[in-house]
């Protein structure tokens, strides 16, 4: 699980165990970057975490220094507990939940950044529900919640009179 620095080196900055760093420069950023990574880290107490949620989270904190972060789960499910207080919409409510549900498993998270969605994850989305033995009306149902949910997110955050979209149209 790596995750993209600002910081590169190539061999020639490094020793010839490949243990420390030739220039002090690269050094301290990253003994910088450590720090803010271990900081962040912290903030997660001591739950249970997987690799990958302690990547995400790190990214996350990140991206939201720079507003760029929005937790695609944290919104559907917001936007779903608003439909499970309408009356006569239960169904919808049960259809969304199981829609979040297979989201989190298929990508392994709790959290998923929304600009990571694109068509060919939705595709293997698509094709990690089939494996699940979910019908075709289930995998219909579940691709639909999802749409609505990036679609009204697109609609919350995107501010097309300003011509400014922080949500992207899906991308392949």
């Amino acid at each position: 699980m790596y995750i993209p620095t600002q910081i590169y080196v190539t061999d020639k900055g490094l020793t010839k165990e490949m243990k420390l760093f030739r220039n002090s420069f690269y050094s301290l950023n990253m003994e910088r970057l450590i720090a803010q990574c271990r900081e962040y880290i912290a903030e997660l107490g001591y739950k249970y975490c997987t690799a990958n949620d302690i990547k995400n989270h790190i990214l996350r904190k990140n991206e939201t220094k720079n507003g760029k972060f929005i937790d695609f789960i944290a919104f559907c499910e917001s936007r779903n507990k608003e439909i499970e207080k309408k009356k006569g919409k239960n169904g919808t409510y049960y259809m969304n939940s199981a829609a979040i549900n297979h989201l989190k498993r298929f990508y392994k998270s709790n959290s998923i950044n929304i600009n990571e969605i694109s068509k060919k994850i939705l595709e293997k989305f698509e094709d990690y529900l089939m494996r699940q033995k979910t019908g075709q009306a289930g995998i219909s149902a579940n691709l639909r919640a999802i749409r609505t949910f990036f679609i009204a997110a697109m609609d919350e955050y995107n501010d097309e009179s300003m011509d400014e979209y922080i949500i992207g149209l899906l991308r392949n």
